[in-house]
């Protein structure tokens, strides 16, 4: 037989003492044990519920990954609206296949542009880019297949331009450490998203051009001033205290207008590849008499 811990008092075997301290005790007890028992349901309803809106992979069900449409897709929306997020976005996946799809689709607009300039020229009978010298048509050849190469030298050297720029620029102005493979990865996923509004542009300035060269031109222009501006601007944040504010701007404007300088002497290659002058002697010495008269030998 057990005593009250309270007062003293023997109970029984399965009784309970009917004390006031003993009888408190119980009901503090009964409440606990109310208390904690509310807070185990509570618990457990709240953990359903997170469990039913979790996805089904976490079901035991796996959830199908994205198509490479779909990610193209969400990748194209955020690249338009926040290219600094598209481009980390990539490179924490370690995805090139929609950079290297953002490349081939900048290779087919610079296919149609080219067609368009060179065409436009072989019709016209230009002699020079921005010229209002004609000679009629037929005296400026054009040929599909040399477009073709122009298209590929364009993109790949606006690319490799675009890449080494961005490099360089890393190089001179941060001391960040990081492989050159990764650099590259990075500054080609930067360049294929960077580029997808020029790419709008430089379509645009192709159609244009049929029509008139110097609309055509000015969307060029404002296509190389946007691929500078977003590429220096997502780089910006790149870079680190190794030189001043002042000099990392310097180094990365003159680096800059080397690339686009660089390209620049590349289109005009191209142009000069594409566009040239074909005939005999008589239209030879027609195109020389009035190129005379343009310069002001009006004798002739």
């Amino acid at each position: 037989m057990k005593t009250c811990e309270y007062c003293g008092r023997e109970i029984p075997d399965g009784a309970v003492c009917d004390c006031p301290d003993a009888a408190a005790r119980r009901e503090r007890d009964a409440r606990r044990r109310a208390r904690r028992a509310a807070q185990q349901a509570q618990q457990t309803q709240q953990e359903t519920k997170q469990e039913s809106e979790l996805p089904e992979a976490y079901h035991g069900i796996p959830i199908p990954d994205d198509t490479l449409s779909e990610k193209l897709m969400k990748s194209l929306h955020t690249a338009f609206q926040n290219p600094k997020q598209a481009v980390a976005e990539l490179v924490k996946e370690k995805n090139l296949k929609l950079p290297l799809m953002y490349i081939a689709a900048l290779f087919a607009v610079m296919l149609i542009t080219c067609n368009c300039i060179y065409g436009a020229h072989a019709a016209k009978g230009v002699l020079t880019p921005g010229s209002e010298l004609s000679i009629g048509g037929g005296a400026v050849s054009y040929n599909f297949f040399l477009s073709l190469f122009a298209a590929i030298l364009l993109t790949c050297g606006m690319a490799v331009l675009y890449v080494a720029a961005r490099i360089l620029t890393l190089m001179l102005c941060s001391t960040k450490k990081q492989p050159l493979a990764d650099r590259v990865k990075v500054s080609l996923t930067s360049f294929a998203v960077n580029a997808l509004v020029p790419m709008c542009l430089i379509l645009l300035g192709g159609l244009f051009y049929l029509a008139s060269s110097m609309v055509g031109w000015f969307f060029f222009v404002l296509a190389i001033i946007w691929l500078v501006v977003s590429g220096v601007t997502e780089l910006w944040n790149a870079l680190d205290s190794k030189h001043t504010p002042f000099m990392r701007l310097v180094l990365t404007a003159g680096i800059a207008g080397l690339a686009v300088a660089l390209y620049l002497w590349l289109y005009i290659g191209m142009f000069a590849m594409n566009v040239h002058i074909v005939g005999d002697h008589t239209t030879q010495y027609n195109i020389m008499i009035q190129t005379l008269k343009a310069v002001g030998f009006s004798g002739y």
